[in-house]
């Protein structure tokens, strides 16, 4: 799995899906590739539509070392949740 991360608000970002993926196994199981760098998901993350897709995945996006960036990520999951054209989330 290859991946590239990129930015944009919610008003400009193009049709994309809404992955809670973090529940679960916290262990990592697959090694992918992102903006060129390895590394670790867990099995929850799996992707199989087998196209390319927008997807934003609350694991990857928000920075979760990052307690500042996460409390404001947090405050704005509803607002990405209700623009995506579709949500899944991993209940184990």
């Amino acid at each position: 799995i290859e991946i590239d991360i990129f930015f944009t608000s919610l008003d400009k970002a193009p049709p994309y899906l809404a992955l809670s993926y973090v529940w679960g196994d916290p262990a990592p199981v697959k090694l992918i590739v992102c903006n060129e760098k390895r590394m670790l998901i867990t099995k929850s993350f799996l992707w199989k539509e087998g196209r390319a897709v927008y997807l934003w995945a609350d694991g990857i996006c928000i920075n979760q070392l990052d307690v500042e960036e996460k409390t404001c990520q947090v405050k704005l999951m509803g607002e990405i949740y209700r623009r995506a054209r579709g949500v899944v989330a991993h209940v184990g």
